[in-house]
């Protein structure tokens, strides 16, 4: 008896032991070979007369029915060389259960540099949603955000691509004593920066005397989205968009301020939550 309840003992001990490992060791799904970064991208079934390259892909449920898709964001280019240009972006989703592909347009900009996937449920659905990032040029200028709900294969877009990128319209204005009044009327809010860092620089412009008395008219700006952040304030599962913007009071381009504005998607659009404007400091 007591033989017995040895081996049984040690069945157990190799299960817990063996098993745990085994069990550890289940691999996640791999993209095939056409899906994977750099790679040519192919479809069986399909003909495509110009190459293609993944510029970025990843393994996700976007449609809902619990099976995960593969999904690549493809563009036109000479050879698979890390970022380099690509002409032609378009989203590639393969339907994990029929194995369907969808080609999908991420808006009216498709040209571009170091272009990225990122996924998070926006409009509450339990559903990832696909945010596209396309940067029009490699330094110093904007990107281009696409956000795209798949659920049930149907593609809706949630934002607009170019209004959305553009950010929010501020009015900037420099003002007596060195200061600029930034004003926002979509978040009715307005914002008076002390400016006087540029004292010198503004002087010998002729914008200011030396007292800061305003010599002429200046209007400053407010440079589109150059960062989207994907956040999850109120951790109610159901994700923001967090914008950032350089706002400068002359046409030189000094930054002043940066403007920071959230995003929360509610009945069928995107609608702005709250709008910070924050001095800059090196």
């Amino acid at each position: 008896m007591k033989k017995i309840i040895r081996i049984i003992v040690i069945i157990f001990v190799c299960i817990l032991l063996f098993g745990g490992v085994f069990v550890g060791k289940v691999k996640a799904k791999e993209l095939p070979e056409a899906f994977k970064k750099n790679s040519k991208f192919s479809a069986e079934g399909y003909s495509i007369k110009v190459d293609y390259f993944v510029i970025d892909s990843a393994v996700k449920d976007v449609n809902g029915d619990k099976i995960e898709d593969n999904i690549a964001l493809v563009g036109q280019r000479k050879a698979a060389v890390k970022e380099t240009f690509n002409a032609d972006i378009k989203l590639i989703i393969q339907d994990g259960k029929s194995k369907k592909y969808y080609y999908i347009s991420p808006g009216s900009i498709v040209n571009g540099f170091y272009s990225k996937l990122f996924f998070a449920d926006f409009n509450g659905d339990k559903v990832s949603d696909i945010l596209v990032k396309i940067d029009s040029t490699t330094t110093g200028h904007p990107s281009y955000y696409s956000l795209i709900s798949f659920r049930d294969n149907n593609v809706i877009e949630l934002l607009d691509q170019e209004e959305f990128s553009r950010g929010i319209g501020f009015d900037v204005n420099l003002k007596d004593s060195f200061n600029a009044e930034i004003s926002c009327k979509e978040a009715n809010k307005i914002v008076n920066i002390d400016v006087s860092h540029f004292r010198q620089r503004y002087v010998e412009l002729g914008f200011c005397d030396s007292e800061g008395k305003v010599l002429n008219k200046i209007k400053g700006h407010a440079e589109p989205y150059e960062e989207i952040k994907i956040v999850d304030y109120d951790k109610d599962g159901i994700c923001e968009l967090e914008g950032f913007q350089r706002i400068s009071a002359t046409p030189n381009k000094e930054i002043i301020a940066y403007g920071k504005s959230l995003w929360k998607y509610n009945n069928l659009k995107f609608n702005l939550q709250a709008l910070d404007v924050l001095p800059y400091s090196e």
